[in-house]
This record gives C-alpha cells, structure tokens and sequence, in this order.
C-alpha cells in the first residue's frame, strides 16, 4: 500500500517499514523470508538508495545497497520474483474490487477469485 500513498505518507513510512521488514529477509520460514524479500525488492526498487527520501542516512544506505545486490545476484531470488513477484506486485488497490480486477489473470492483472 506504500507504493501507491502519497509522497508525504511515503516518507514518513518507509524507514519504518524496512526496519520492521529487515529482520524478516533471512528468516527459516520460507513463507515469511519469501513476501519479505519480495516487499524488500519492490521498495527499493520503487525507491532505490539514491532517492532524496533517504535524506544523510549513510549507514542505511550501505545497508541497503548491499541488500540491493544481494537480491540481484542471487539465483533463488530472481526466479522467486519471475515466478510469483511479478504478478502479485501488480497489485494496486484502485478498482479493487471491479470484475474486470476481480477475474482477470496474467499480465493484465491478479486473479483475485482464486
């Protein structure tokens, strides 16, 4: 839902949310590691360490590009996010609940009926 909040919401929330999120990434549960790495992937993606919503964080963004990295070069993670990433990041909250988003399936959207 951060992805698509307004810039100010935005700013306020995304130090919180990957500090929350930061200990998840290598946790034993696969269910768990596997939306975080997910969610992880995505706002760094959204909001790379380069972006002025990061501000001086000089420690964080080491953190973050060595994060970055890791989920670049590492084989399970890429096929994690070709298998299951791309469509469940197609995710928007707009329309959620129009047949067209409701029954839809591939790249046009998420098939929200099961």
């Amino acid at each position: 839902v951060l992805l698509h909040a307004p810039p100010a919401v935005q700013a306020l929330q995304l130090r919180p949310l990957l500090l929350a999120l930061s200990p998840w990434l290598m946790c034993h549960g696969h269910a768990v590691r596997t939306y975080a790495q997910l969610v992880m992937w995505t706002l760094l993606q959204r909001f790379p360490p380069e972006e002025r919503v990061w501000g001086n964080s000089i420690a964080d963004l080491s953190y973050l590009r060595q994060m970055l990295e890791f989920m670049r070069t590492n084989v399970d993670l890429v096929r994690l996010r070709k298998n299951i990433g791309d469509p469940i990041l197609e995710w928007y909250p707009a329309g959620l609940a129009h047949p067209a988003r409701v029954f839809a399936s591939g790249a046009e959207g998420v098939c929200l009926a099961g």
